[in-house]
């Protein structure tokens, strides 16, 4: 097979051409494209695939995009594209982009974003990053790379004031700033670390900021440096640094998220730190013992290996053949350029440059003066960034908006689009985003939306997961599971009963039955007691039916020892839930099922003042807090936690009063 990418960015010429020259395929990467070099390129390399990547200086202008489109329509081949920079800049990059250019396949490193691209009858696969090894190896140290700690990134300063709830404002607190403020030297490579105060809230040394570094010269620093930092951009998938940090015999530090912990072993294969307090912790840790160090490099090293880009461009083809795309199986889709969409941000219409936009054409869109534009928005020039926040008009703050005042809420479950949640409810689509605020039809497992009631009615809607209260300020729920043992029990309740606090607890039927007088001691000293199914196992894995025999079996033995059903509330076992729970949850009259905003992982036994350091790092009002009623550390945590929160003027709360 004879592949041609289009591209001449150094990130990306390196890994998943090679890749595929690994994988046996003749490559050609295109370099700086222009009309003549595309269609000489074609005449003279005869591509059998044409491979665009990522947002970039080859496929960022309207002009390239419609060759792109051009030449792979005039000549028949496939053209198949990576899209890097999902989710973030889906709206405003890759979806223009499909739009003009036409692919005949997408893969994207946001397995969430395949269903909403498939909902738009466009073919589409989950593809991570990976690492080469002809750039990304180990090398001896070279003492001009050297420092504790190393960063080789952009710090993004302009991109991060547009977007401040992008993950990776928490990865930069948690991995970047606590060692600025404890002073512990970390050398930045990259650009723009010296713009980043506003960001970060203090000052980053200037001789720390080492500047750009070749993209071919970073596994230098990889392996020079003690240990390097790895930011992340979503809890749900990686960044290319990732692995090729652990490609190139480096200790990575990186953010304990979910995607990390699925691929990787924290301790073993790298490094994970989910507070700014435990990457004090660790940092100073590693610094002290190399040979640990060593350990995880060698581990890294070797479970890295399955992330490489010839498995990747191995995965690629073997989709492509499957979806018959070297068949002339080929842009079997229509999607239109979408209209330009505005929300409401403050006392402002706001509008999301995208890519391909320029002042006038919005302007022209929305019926306004140039100048207008630039003037209500501080504009000096005609030049607007991608994804910049545009304002269109001032509202009327004075104006009521009439909104329907009642909703029901629906938790989005793994694999569900908002395209087959709108086909349940029978409800547009654009509703749904309105409802919710949505920029992008991009949404999550575990997301709440709320549902007009107009079109809920009448439909058997499953159980809500709640992961915060919704009511009340500077209000918090200490929760406790019960499901083993009770060894700690009664020191837990007299702590609770010495500082007069009522909770709520999620009781095992099996444990009510070993522990009765326990059981109605929670319930005499006025705690909320909630179903935590009988027996206590992974829901996820059982039929319908036993979903509802494992609840009713627990109610009737609330009814049998307590006196009560107890609380119309559930948390299952593990954490773990999908549909099928929550449907099963729902159909037995349970409204809300409660997982947690911090887990306090006293089950791991870590000191008491580490459960409260943990809680009070993090704490928000309607937090929910996850304990359990025999670890062996919570009743002296719950103390002390208890004390700190009311000396912040917390009021600590049963979960039912926050859902009120």
């Amino acid at each position: 097979m004879r592949v041609l990418f289009l591209e001449s960015h150094p990130m990306w010429i390196h890994g998943l051409p090679n890749g595929f020259r690994d994988a046996g395929h003749k490559v050609k990467v295109s370099g700086t494209l222009d009309k003549y070099t595309i269609y000489k390129l074609i005449g003279d390399f005869a591509p059998d695939l044409v491979i665009t990547m990522g947002w970039g200086p080859e496929n960022s202008s309207k002009f390239k995009q419609q060759l792109i489109f051009e030449c792979t329509k005039k000549f028949n081949i496939p053209h198949v594209y990576w899209a890097t920079e999902d989710p973030t800049s889906t709206e405003i990059f890759t979806l223009p982009y499909i739009q003009r250019t036409r692919p005949d396949f997408i893969f994207t490193i946001c397995s969430d974003m395949v269903e909403v691209y498939k909902g738009k009858g466009v073919p589409a696969e989950h593809l991570d990053f990976g690492y080469h090894p002809i750039v990304h190896h180990p090398v001896d140290k070279d003492p001009r790379y050297y420092a504790p700690v190393a960063l080789v990134a952009n710090g993004y300063p302009k991109k991060l004031s547009y977007l401040p709830e992008h993950f990776r404002h928490q990865s930069l607190n948690t991995l970047i700033k606590p060692l600025l403020e404890n002073n512990i030297r970390i050398n930045f490579y990259g650009r723009y670390w010296d713009e980043m105060k506003n960001i970060l809230g203090v000052d980053i040394p200037r001789d720390w900021i080492q500047g750009y570094i070749d993209y071919t010269d970073a596994n230098k620093v990889y392996s020079s440096s003690d240990i390097i930092i790895g930011l992340q951009n979503l809890p749900t998938q990686l960044t290319q640094r990732t692995y090729e940090i652990m490609g190139s015999g480096g200790i990575l530090l990186t953010n304990d998220i979910p995607i990390i912990n699925r691929l990787f072993k924290g301790g073993r294969d790298l490094i994970t730190s989910s507070s700014p307090e435990e990457t004090i912790e660790l940092v100073k840790y590693y610094l002290q013992y190399p040979e640990k160090r060593n350990v995880i490099k060698k581990n890294a090293l070797e479970v890295v290996k399955e992330h490489s880009y010839q498995k990747r461009a191995e995965y690629i083809m073997d989709i492509l053949i499957e979806n018959g795309i070297f068949n002339r199986k080929r842009r079997s889709y229509d999607m239109k350029e979408e209209p330009r969409k505005t929300h409401k941000q403050g006392e402002f219409e706001i509008y999301i440059v995208r890519n391909g936009d320029t002042l006038f054409s919005i302007a022209n869109e929305f019926k306004l003066a140039v100048n207008e534009v630039k003037q209500l928005n501080g504009l000096a020039s005609d030049i607007i960034d991608t994804g910049f926040p545009l304002r269109i008009s001032k509202l009327d703050t004075d104006k009521k908006h009439k909104e329907s005042e009642y909703y029901d809420y629906y938790t989005v479950s793994y694999g569900e689009t908002l395209g087959r949640i709108s086909k349940r409810f029978d409800i547009p689509i654009e509703q749904i985003k309105i409802d919710n605020k949505l920029k992008s039809e991009f949404i999550y497992a575990g997301q709440l939306l709320k549902i007009d009631k107009q079109f809920s009615k009448g439909i058997n809607l499953p159980s809500v997961l709640i992961s915060k209260g919704f009511e009340g300020k500077k209000v918090i729920s200490l929760t406790y599971d019960a499901g083993d043992s009770a060894d700690k029990t009664e020191e837990i309740l007299n702590t609770l009963k010495k500082h007069g606090i009522q909770t709520t607890m999620f009781l095992t039927g099996a444990w009510v039955d070993k522990y009765p007088e326990l059981a109605k001691r929670i319930i005499s000293e006025g705690h909320e007691v909630a179903n935590h199914s009988y027996s206590h196992p992974d829901l996820t894995k059982l039929s319908h039916e036993d979903i509802i025999e494992e609840l009713n079996k627990t109610t009737s033995c609330f009814e049998k020892v307590l006196g009560t059903r107890g609380s119309a509330l559930f948390r299952p076992p593990f954490g773990t839930w999908n549909r099928d729970v929550l449907k099963a949850v729902g159909e037995l009259g349970i409204p809300y099922t409660i997982h947690w905003s911090i887990d306090t992982i006293d089950w791991k036994e870590p000191p008491s003042e580490a459960i409260v350091t943990r809680i009070m790092n993090r704490v928000k009002e309607r937090d929910i807090v996850l304990f359990h009623l025999n670890g062996k550390p919570t009743a002296v945590a719950t103390d002390k936690v208890i004390t700190e929160l009311k000396r912040k003027g917390y009021q600590i709360v049963k979960v039912s009063e926050m859902l009120e």
